[in-house]
């Protein structure tokens, strides 16, 4: 079978689509290097492919950069398609290409865009609405990341449940180490070697070694309230400073210094638009405590990728959050800024009520096994 992917998410600074593609392809590599897997990545312009993906024989193929992104998916990526010539082709971020030829799987990883339009200027968010539901429309199967956004999509959508297939997302190399799984941390005693790294890391960024480190992944939306969990940073007993890695994105960028002063944060607020995969991992080991008080995702990577580097996590109880992280992470039921701050501070004092089961999680949530249910789901697009 030979498989197209829509790569131009994974171009420049992949964040969490970037992450399942990548994830996938690893999942994958196996079967290319054995021959029973064709695979074709599609992109804007060429870009170095990971030695383990090339000795696979992975291929990519460029078409050169068009205006915008979507303008480049609409006009020069069905030629792509064509050229490449595959069984079945994979979108891995809510959009399918035209005048595709081929059956077709789209990965629709949450709706947020349509229970949270507003958060995005009228242009963003008409525009994505009409390439989900386009995409989902057409596809032959819809890939999505947890059963509750498979229910976000039969019934927002309108389609069979028997369409969708939720599939599990996985841990990145690198951040699963001995010394976590005691729920030890950076500073375990099988982890030496990472502590002048992790040391070399907290000065770069300025942290004080004398407060607690609460982190944040993801991009800056409004249904993150990141205005409360700087409010509830400030108000953890004995002081705590925050990292927060993520672009501004939606109709109102957050001004964070500034909230951070009217909040009073004891120590600093860093905010980083985007890191690298080592140094994320590194970042997760550096930190005391994961906060996400994100009102809706469709799974929450940041949160599963924070307990498996052995960092506790709190998180609000809400849609996923309940299916996925109920047992796992501390949760908190309120948006309050004390409430939160009492979490915080009580996983502090005890990581390992934000740090549970974290061999059961690793487990369940493995890039192997989100390949393999992927690859199900194109084999019966061709069915």
């Amino acid at each position: 079978m030979h498989v197209a992917i829509d790569f131009s998410e994974s171009e420049h600074q992949p964040t969490g689509v970037g992450t399942f593609t990548g994830g996938v392809v690893d999942a994958w590599c196996d079967r290319v290097a054995a021959g029973s897997l064709r695979l074709s990545l599609l992109t804007r312009e060429e870009v170095a492919l990971p030695e383990a993906w090339r000795l696979a024989g992975v291929r990519c193929r460029a078409s050169g950069r068009a205006a915008h992104p979507i303008l480049w998916q609409r006009t020069r990526l069905p030629g792509l398609v064509r050229e490449a010539a595959p069984d079945v082709f994979l979108g891995p971020a809510y959009a399918l290409p035209p005048r595709l030829r081929v059956p077709a799987a789209v990965a629709l990883h949450d709706l947020s865009f349509e229970r949270f339009p507003r958060a995005w200027s009228w242009r963003e968010s008409w525009r994505r609405r009409l390439l989900a539901r386009d995409a989902a429309r057409r596809a032959r199967r819809i890939v999505t990341i947890s059963h509750f956004s498979a229910a976000e999509v039969e019934a927002l959508y309108g389609v069979p449940r028997e369409k969708i297939v939720v599939v599990p997302l996985g841990v990145r190399p690198g951040l699963a180490h001995p010394a976590a799984a005691a729920g030890t941390g950076a500073d375990g005693p099988d982890d030496h070697d990472a502590t002048p790294r992790l040391v070399a890391l907290r000065r770069e960024l300025g942290l004080r070694d004398d407060l607690p480190t609460v982190l944040h992944v993801g991009t800056l939306l409004a249904r993150r309230n990141l205005p409360t969990l700087i409010a509830a940073a400030a108000r953890v007993p004995g002081g705590a400073q925050l990292v927060v890695v993520g672009a501004h994105a939606g109709s109102s960028p957050l001004n964070l210094d500034a909230l951070a002063l009217e909040a009073g944060l004891a120590g600093p607020l860093v905010h980083l638009p985007w890191i690298e995969a080592a140094r994320l991992a590194d970042l997760y080991r550096l930190a005391d405590v994961y906060v996400s008080l994100s009102e809706y995702e469709g799974f929450g990577l940041p949160v599963l990728e924070a307990i498996a580097s052995g960092t506790p996590a709190v998180v609000l109880g809400v849609g996923a959050s309940q299916e996925l992280w109920s047992g796992h992470a501390l949760t908190v039921s309120r948006l309050e800024p004390e409430s939160v701050a009492a979490a915080i501070a009580a996983v502090l004092e005890d990581p390992a009520c934000g740090l549970q089961g974290r061999d059961a999680l690793l487990e369940r949530y493995t890039w192997k096994a989100c390949g393999e249910a992927v690859l199900k789901a194109l084999r019966e697009c061709l069915a």
